[in-house]
């Protein structure tokens, strides 16, 4: 069949759409059963995953709802944070209140959201019991559109920040602008779009408040890095690069990662890249994706290749809360 749908093949998905089409869907869905892996994709009907216990391990919800009755059932493996949300069918429940269970745990709950239908949000604490979350907290945590990885950040605003000083160590600073020009000729290439591209001289309040920062430089280099250097998990001066328990010669090594932007803690800030799919996911766009995790350590020493943007040394992923893990 190839890329183009046959006659047989396309008049036999013709009948099936026809079919589903007629089915008529009953608001609020009656029962779901929902799985993730990231908070990148964390809603199923009337749920929403806001919070795992470890990204990359499966966050489980089996939810039920007898809506005449107004009672609510949660079983929830691997989740931390949870939303329920019944503007799409507007239900509100009855008037003599709802009776929500979740994991065997009976809750009182009251509509928190501001549209029609039924909202609240729910949280684990520490000890395991769940609570009703009245307010969004601001604590420091992997939440949906802000959990990595590096490449999350592309899916959404972003400016490029460029440094107005060299980076302390020539090698690594002709790596960075190897990497600086190989983001912007592939973004065009790939994207068919222009990135915005400024200085950390030129950096506007209003980026940092609606863009994700790709920045690039060292901690010196970068006026916006060195700002922020202290609220960042990796240190980098002039003598140690150093990463959770390991040190590095900052002459040859070079960090790249994505955290949350200090001073907008709504963004991304990512440091030293660009997408991490290279020349290798040109064949096909099935390998267009995150060929690193949250963080990497790259020797600066050895060539780029098709794959990646010099050797990994080091790699992985910021736990829950955003921390590097000893």
């Amino acid at each position: 069949m190839g890329h183009k749908i046959d006659k047989d093949s396309a008049a036999a998905i013709d009948t099936q759409l026809a079919t589903w089409a007629k089915k008529v869907t009953t608001l609020p869905e009656p029962k779901l059963q929902f799985t993730t892996y990231t908070l990148r994709y964390n809603t199923a009907g009337w749920v929403r995953v806001t919070g795992m216990q470890e990204h990359w391990t499966a966050a489980t919800v089996e939810a039920s709802i007898e809506a005449n009755e107004g009672r609510i059932e949660l079983n929830t493996t691997g989740v931390t944070h949870l939303e329920l949300d019944f503007s799409r069918s507007g239900w509100a429940g009855p008037l003599t209140g709802i009776d929500l269970s979740i994991d065997g745990e009976k809750l009182d709950v009251v509509d928190s959201g501001n549209q029609p239908g039924f909202q609240c949000r729910l949280a684990k604490l520490s000890s395991g019991d769940w609570v009703v979350e009245h307010f969004r907290t601001k604590e420091l945590r992997k939440r949906p559109g802000l959990q990595g990885p590096i490449d999350d950040a592309f899916c959404d605003r972003f400016v490029i920040v460029l440094p107005s000083r060299p980076a302390r160590h020539g090698r690594v600073q002709r790596w960075i602008d190897r990497e600086t020009e190989y983001l912007q000729q592939r973004w065009q290439r790939l994207m068919r779009g222009d990135v915005q591209v400024v200085t950390d001289r030129e950096l506007t309040d209003d980026q940092i408040a609606t863009s994700h920062l790709i920045c690039f430089g060292d901690f010196s280099s970068n006026r916006y890095l060195f700002n922020v250097a202290d609220s960042l998990p990796i240190r980098w001066t002039r003598n140690e690069l150093v990463v959770a328990d390991e040190t590095f010669d900052p002459a040859n090594h070079a960090p790249v990662f994505c955290y949350p932007n200090p001073l907008n803690p709504d963004r991304y800030l990512v440091v030293n890249s660009g997408m991490t799919f290279r020349e290798f996911s040109n064949v096909s766009n099935s390998r267009q994706v995150a060929m690193l995790p949250d963080f990497a350590v790259i020797d600066v020493t050895d060539q780029d290749d098709s794959i990646y943007p010099g050797t990994i040394v080091k790699q992985g992923f910021f736990n829950e809360q955003w921390q590097l893990e000893q």
